[in-house]
């Protein structure tokens, strides 16, 4: 992208977040969504509305239904966390710990959950630890629009725990975004029985090389033919991320 493209591209969104921030918040959510896919895809409003109408536009058109349902919800996230995010964060508060991996596979099994090559072999590795008590910890899922970024960001910069410590302090009230501990990508997966078809949150974790040296992040997953599952994806330190993906991050009150 041009200096002058990255310069028009900023002072669009700048317009669309005074635009959006005019309007009740559970109609902004669904406008800032449907932005973020835009932003995401590359698309003008014109080419999102072709694809949006034609055949191939199922999934399209199911990502904006869910849009729709988190502002039925109120829980759809705007362009500000200082206008939105404080009000509606979206939390889970999960139970970890107490089990080993041998355990956790009979509670996925039970569940239907389908498990990657790739999250086994980090499931598997010595690094990957189990804490040894039960312990309850509260979540939320976060895009990197979200967190304030405005073009695509690097692993590192997403994982930036200084960055991430910052983002906190300025948009939230008493509590700070943290990095996961992996075991949580298995308590969510457990938990999260009624995840949209076709959604995938990716857990904002320290990434894990696998045998190949490969370093990835699990996932968390539902096919659209209804599977459940538990899998990973490359998390390469240079690797870019799109704005509009959704991540777990541990949310820890201070």
């Amino acid at each position: 992208m041009t200096k002058q493209a990255a310069l028009v591209k900023a002072n669009n969104e700048k317009q669309v977040r005074a635009a959006i921030q005019s309007l009740p918040d559970r109609v902004a959510g669904v406008f800032w969504g449907i932005f973020q896919i835009l932003v995401t895809l590359g698309l003008s409003m014109e080419e999102f509305a072709g694809a949006l109408a034609s055949s191939s536009g199922a999934g399209l058109r199911d990502r904006i239904a869910r849009l729709i349902v988190d502002a039925v919800r109120g829980t759809a996230a705007g362009p500000e966390a200082g206008l939105f995010l404080k009000k509606k964060l979206r939390t889970w508060v999960l139970k970890m710990g107490g089990s080993n991996l041998e355990q956790y596979l009979r509670v996925l099994k039970e569940k239907g959950v389908e498990i990657g090559d790739w999250a086994l072999d980090i499931l598997k590795k010595p690094e990957f630890t189990y804490a040894r008590e039960e312990e309850e910890m509260l979540f939320t899922d976060l895009s990197p629009a979200d967190l304030g970024f405005l073009t695509n960001p690097t692993t590192t910069e997403l994982f930036d725990e200084d960055r991430l410590a910052r983002w906190s302090s300025e948009n939230l009230a008493g509590y700070k975004v943290e990095l996961c501990p992996a075991e949580a990508a298995i308590a969510y997966r457990i938990a999260y029985t009624d995840q949209p078809k076709g959604l995938v949150v990716w857990i904002a974790m320290k990434p894990m090389c696998d045998s190949r040296r490969d370093p990835g992040v699990l996932s968390v997953e539902r096919y659209d033919d209804g599977r459940l599952w538990l899998d990973a994806y490359c998390a390469d330190p240079d690797g870019t991320w799109d704005l509009g993906p959704r991540l777990l991050f541990r949310l820890r009150k201070i």
